[in-house]
This record gives structure tokens, sequence and C-alpha cells, in this order.
């Protein structure tokens, strides 16, 4: 999970460094997708070889850890009833909340990531270079957050509350520069209430994806889980889109940071509409945190 924020502190700055070359007559835009893309593209490959799909056949783990993970993923499904049918996971109302609530979080997520340099630039005045550091100032205040929410949320046992909490008040700080004139035009204070929402937006993560193993186990699991990514994602759409379409037809960006605010409040309301009673009725506990798959963005509390 810290990865995510660590990419944005990292490719922010050498992103716009990239724009600025002009190498063999090729623009500088062309060498950041080469650049980028093809180490992604080499690690694609190395992680076929390199990930395991079962702590057994783990080399890279020793024979101790091994045991201890396939024990306890063993204790965890003793205490969860069978799988339940594809199509009744897919009718769960609680997997219906959570794909709604992450298509909003990440309609937030990404509408605030893609349009952050672009607004740090209005506010500053600076170059792209600048605009790229000061742009990572928010992923980096959200590495401890992150940590401290996974922490709590492993040690209390609680989930729903540690994933509501932060993103609404991610959407408290979007509603704050939203409806303030004076933060509107000064990057510093705007600074402070982007660092609290990235915070917020991305904090959550650990949390939520436990979410769906209280109430789903094997096949039901990695069904609900990939629902839920695949609607998510389509807010990666949605929220960088209405941005643009709010600050054109405005000529300001506080429009934008509204609706990305009302995202997250949605979101967070979603999310403490869920109900961790498994699809075959019984009464999941509270405490168990491991996740059936990993998606995209996604991880374990």
């Amino acid at each position: 999970m810290v990865g995510i924020p660590f990419s944005e502190i990292i490719g922010a700055p050498v992103s716009g460094l990239l724009l600025q070359v002009h190498w063999l007559g090729i623009e500088g835009w062309r060498w950041l997708f080469l650049l980028e893309g093809v180490p992604a593209i080499i690690l694609g490959v190395i992680t076929i070889f390199y990930l395991t799909d079962r702590p057994e056949q783990a080399r890279w783990l020793t024979a101790e850890q091994r045991a201890w993970i396939a024990g306890e993923l063993q204790r965890e499904r003793r205490g969860k009833p069978a799988s339940p049918p594809i199509s009744k996971v897919l009718r769960h109302p609680s997997v219906i909340l959570l794909a709604l609530a992450y298509f909003c979080i990440l309609s937030a997520n990404w509408g605030f990531t893609l349009w952050l340099p672009k607004i740090v630039q209005r506010l500053s005045g600076l170059g792209s270079l600048k605009v790229s550091l000061i742009s990572g100032i928010p992923f980096l205040i959200e590495i401890p957050v992150l940590l401290a929410l996974a922490w709590h949320s492993d040690k209390t046992g609680e989930r729903r509350w540690h994933v509501a909490l932060p993103v609404g008040i991610g959407a408290v700080a979007f509603a704050i520069f939203a409806s303030s004139e004076r933060v509107g035009a000064n990057v510093a204070p705007a600074m402070v209430l982007f660092s609290i929402a990235a915070a917020g937006l991305h904090g959550y993560r650990a949390s939520f994806w436990t979410l769906p193993t209280l109430f789903l186990s094997d096949v039901g699991a990695a069904a609900g889980i990939g629902v839920i990514n695949c609607f998510g994602n389509l807010g990666g759409f949605l929220g960088p889109y209405m941005v643009g379409f709010l600050s054109n037809n405005t000529g300001s960006y506080r429009s934008g940071m509204l609706f990305l605010g009302a995202c997250a409040l949605l979101a967070s309301t979603f999310v403490l509409l869920v109900r961790t009673v498994p699809a075959g009725g019984v009464t999941a506990p509270s405490a168990i945190g491991s996740g059936a798959a990993i998606p995209s963005q996604a991880g374990r509390g």
C-alpha cells in the first residue's frame, strides 16, 4: 500500500524533468511514456515468475513462515461459511454497496490526483518541475496516515469506520477549499487542505479491502472483490472528466472540488451501510483481515 504514494512522490518530479527534455529530436512527453512504460513492462514479466499462487510455493519465505501463513489461512477458512454461488455473491447488498463506494472513492481520488498539478500551477504560477515537487507533498503526508490507520484497524478489529471516517474527512477538506475564496487563491492553505484530502482518500485502502472478506470466502471473495474493483475503477474516468468539465464551464476549480467532495461523502455513507454478514447467513468474525485477492490499488489491513 505504501508503494502507491511513494510512486506519486517519485513519479511526479521525474515526470516534470522528462517533460523538459528533447533528446534525439523526440519531445519530452514521448520520452516520459517510453521511460516510465518500459520498466513497467519488464517488471510485469518478472512478476509472473517471482510471485506465487500459494505460500507453500514461496521460496523467498522461510519454511517456518510458509507453515505459519498456511496455518493462519486454514484457520480463517474454518471460521467462515462455504462460498455461496457466484450469482448470489453478485446480488449481495454489501458487494453492491462496496462497488458503489469504491466507484465514488476513485472518482474523487483520480479527479484530485490528476488535476492537482494543474491546480497548483494556477495557484502558484510556478514551472512544471517546481509544481511537480509541490504536488508530491500530499502523498508524503499520506504515508504515515495510511500506516497508522492500518495498524489501528488491525488492533481494534474495526473496519468500516477506518474507511468511512478518513474518506469523510477528505470530503470536508474539498468542501472547505470550494467554499473559501481566500483558500482558493493561496497555494499554502490550499496544500494543507489537499494534504488532508489525500491522507483521507488514500489512507482508507488497507482497511477497505478487508471488508469483502468479512462476509465472503474462497471463490465468492475473489468474485466479489473482482466486481468491486472493476466497477469502482470506472470512477477513474468520471472524476477527472467532471473536474475538467466543471472548471471549463465555471472558470474555477472550486466547483470540481465540490463535486469530488460529494463523491467522497457518498462513498463514506455507502461504507457505513455495509453489513458484514456472510452470504451464507452466518456472522463472520470482525477481526479477520485477510483478502482472497488483491486488486489494483488494493491491499490488506
